[in-house]
C-alpha cells in the first residue's frame, strides 16, 4: 500500500493505521 499518493493520504488513518501505525501519521 503506497501512502505516497495524495488519495491514500486523505484516508491514511482509516485502515492504514492498524498496519503502519507510525507511518500513517506522517505521509512521505
Amino acid at each position: 500500500m503506497s501512502l505516497t499518493k495524495p488519495e491514500s493520504r486523505k484516508r491514511r488513518h482509516v485502515r492504514v493505521r492498524k498496519k503502519v501505525h507510525g507511518t500513517a501519521e506522517r505521509p512521505r
